[in-house]
């Protein structure tokens, strides 16, 4: 049985390390671009259940500093990293509903230190008598890569926001 040689041309003994190097970086920019859009997906999902959290406050008649600490806590994961040293995220968010700043829990995003910063912005209004609407937005949040923003051509950093409306509950029950 003869074995069939097989030949190599001149010109093509560096095409197949190219194209594979140009597949795995094609393949990496896929999936980083994949990766910023979960960040984002995620950062709207946080957004949303953290308004739903100060929207529930307001609606049953919560003092405002309540509703503002409860949508912070729902919105811990998009907060940036840990500032303060509790052993979990349980005993972060148990602390911080009983007594609020004094607690000692922080994240970046709650208190920016210049204008730059990512701020995760929590705001309630009642409308009228009847409705109340709550508005939650995580400004400027950070992209996986400022150069894989330019690349995909993100102008603008993402400012994620959900917005809620309510019955006023608290009227039925609370003197005005």
């Amino acid at each position: 049985m003869k074995v069939l040689k097989q030949r190599k041309f001149k010109n093509q003994q560096g095409a197949v390390i190219f194209e594979s190097v140009l597949a795995i970086c094609v393949l990496m920019l896929a999936f980083f671009a994949l990766f910023q859009i979960y960040r984002w997906a995620m950062a709207e999902l946080f957004c949303h259940y953290s308004v739903y959290y100060s929207t529930k406050a307001a609606s049953l008649g919560y003092k405002p500093n309540i509703g503002l600490r409860a949508a912070r806590v729902a919105a811990i994961a998009i907060s940036g990293g840990r500032s303060s040293t509790y052993a979990d995220e349980e005993s972060h968010a148990e602390s911080y509903m009983r007594n609020g700043d004094a607690s000692g829990v922080s994240y970046p995003y709650w208190h920016p230190q210049s204008s730059k910063d990512p701020c995760l912005t929590v705001a309630s209004t009642r409308l009228n008598g009847e409705t109340i609407e709550c508005l939650t937005v995580l400004e400027q949040m950070p992209l996986v890569h400022e150069v894989l923003g330019r690349i995909f051509g993100i102008t603008r950093t993402p400012s994620p926001r959900a917005e809620a409306k309510a019955y006023n509950f608290s009227n039925l029950y609370l003197e005005p």
